[in-house]
């Protein structure tokens, strides 16, 4: 008795599909990047190596900052940029900064984000 109850008062019941507008999932912008940054904006000391400068498809200029432990005196690798922000070599010894140059052609970005300094500090 119970189930055919149930039965006629779920048949009586109008269900509504309900559309409650929700926000948008943001896009990120693009990051908008140049070709003509001079490398001595930013200097990057030894004990980095850097790899050949590269352009991308869209006509970006990337630099790589590499931050490279020399075992067995130093085993761990950390790049500080900006005088706080960290780089980490996630273990492998080696830690990579690649930065690019912004569309004014006035500073290399990792992020997005301008970098004026930049260090490389080995570990043992």
């Amino acid at each position: 008795m119970l189930i055919r109850l149930v039965m006629f008062l779920s048949s009586s019941v109008i269900f509504i599909d309900s559309c409650v507008p929700t926000p948008s999932t943001p896009t990120p912008a693009p990051i908008i990047c140049g070709a003509l940054c001079p490398a001595g904006l930013l200097v990057a000391p030894p004990p980095f190596t850097e790899n050949p400068p590269t352009t991308t498809p869209t006509g970006c200029a990337v630099r790589t900052l590499v931050c490279m432990a020399t075992p067995p005196l130093y085993t761990r690798a950390v790049i500080t940029y900006n005088g706080v922000s960290m780089v980490f070599d996630d273990g492998t010894g080696t830690a990579v900064l690649p930065v690019t140059c912004n569309s004014a052609g006035t500073a290399w970005t990792y992020m997005g984000t301008p970098i004026t300094s930049v260090s490389c500090a080995l570990f043992p």
